[in-house]
């Protein structure tokens, strides 16, 4: 069984980002959920990942499947957010770490060749916003020293852990 690596995706060009969004509602709770999709130009379909082992996913039949289904039934994310995304090389992932652990309620920032950064807010209430995120280089800065300050959250390259661990 095959493995996509977090390693084999640096490199890779997206060729397009759909989404996944589902307002959660139940008795108590009123919880949202948002996933984004990126199609790159080898016609793997991946997530943002919120796990940095480099051992990604298992290419088994049914997560190529799941992925596809996902990506196909998503919907476009915007105009906008294409210009920055689609076309561009992935450089790198980030992750978020609290007190040297990784934090795994955060999904990865994704450095792509243009200098932007994207991730996504997977869950919250109603009324927190959900949804992509794309970063210019001064507003990643600001972002990362942000959740220092506020969480004592520090964000680490993939690539330099790789080569430190």
């Amino acid at each position: 069984m095959d493995t996509l690596k977090l390693s084999d995706l640096i490199g890779q060009e997206i060729a397009g980002v759909r989404f996944c969004y589902s307002p959660e509602n139940d008795d108590e709770y009123s919880v949202q959920s948002f996933y984004t999709y990126i199609k790159l130009n080898n016609n793997s379909i991946i997530d943002i990942p919120n796990d940095d082992d480099d051992e990604y996913v298992r290419l088994t039949p049914e997560s190529q499947a799941y992925f596809q289904e996902r990506f196909d039934n998503g919907k476009a994310i915007s105009d906008e957010g294409a210009k920055c995304l689609i076309g561009q090389t992935i450089v790198d992932f980030l992750f978020c770490y609290e007190n040297d652990e990784r934090d795994y309620e955060r999904a990865a920032y994704i450095r792509l060749s243009n200098g932007y950064y994207f991730t996504e807010r997977n869950f919250a209430p109603m009324g927190i916003y959900v949804g992509i995120r794309v970063f210019d280089e001064q507003q990643f800065l600001e972002e990362k020293d942000r959740l220092a300050d506020k969480s004592g959250i520090t964000i680490r390259s993939f690539l330099e852990n790789r080569t430190v661990g």
